[in-house]
């Protein structure tokens, strides 16, 4: 899931739909090789990507879940900042009993400047995994040990002694805290190497649930000495 530099709108939350720089996202679709897209209904659809031409995506998805005419939503990471992507299946058929060949073309892109980091964050050190869901160099499954270095309402910091991490992977955290277990997906935002061989990895939270909310907030105001 390599990363390709592409400059922000001018302001955020105004949706980009410059030609060029859609042609590029469209690219960096087919570099992650497999995205999470959601349908204006809420559901997830797990998107294979193949290649691209201009702005359109070449792709795969479960034949039931997709059809012509479908507008969706993605989630990339460009230059550290999470963008969410406008795409609509322009075209829909059948490859498999399972599988739908697709053809999504990239409508826009919009920064999302609040998940640079919206909420300050408080020092904690404690002993986590890491473990990969979605990610470019890690096998899906593969545990990865960390170290939680800090914490806040939107992500947190994480140090492994790992160079494979990368910008746009999807982990599973399981950390067990004094307040509870806090298990749940992030998403890698920065991947940097460290001057003593170890990585460290900005991530945001994904669909944190209720439970897990509960613990992330008793484990902040503890922190925050309230």
């Amino acid at each position: 899931m390599s990363q390709t530099v592409i400059p922000f709108c001018d302001s955020y939350d105004r949706p980009i739909d410059d030609p060029d720089l859609l042609h590029r996202i469209a690219a960096q679709l087919v570099r992650e090789s497999v995205i999470e897209a959601t349908a204006d209904d809420g559901r997830t659809i797990e998107i294979w990507t193949i290649e691209s031409a201009g702005t359109t995506v070449v792709a795969s998805a479960p034949r039931l879940e997709v059809a012509a005419d479908m507008p969706l939503t993605a989630r990339l990471v460009l230059e550290d900042v999470p963008h969410q992507v406008r795409l609509v299946v322009d075209s829909a058929t059948i490859k498999s009993p399972s599988r739908a060949g697709i053809e999504l073309r990239v409508v826009s892109a919009t920064a999302d400047a609040v998940r640079r980091r919206a909420t300050p964050r408080l020092d904690l050190a404690v002993a986590g995994t890491l473990t990969a869901l979605i990610c470019d160099r890690l096998v899906p499954g593969e545990a990865v040990p960390a170290r939680i270095g800090d914490l806040s309402k939107g992500g947190l910091r994480a140090t492994v002694a790992d160079h494979r991490p990368r910008a746009g992977d999807r982990v599973r955290l399981h950390c067990r805290l004094f307040e509870g277990l806090l298990e749940t997906d992030l998403r890698i935002l920065r991947a940097e190497a460290n001057a003593d061989g170890t990585t460290a990895l900005g991530c945001a939270f994904i669909d944190l649930d209720h439970r897990g909310a509960q613990v992330l907030e008793r484990v902040l105001e503890r922190l925050s000495g309230q």
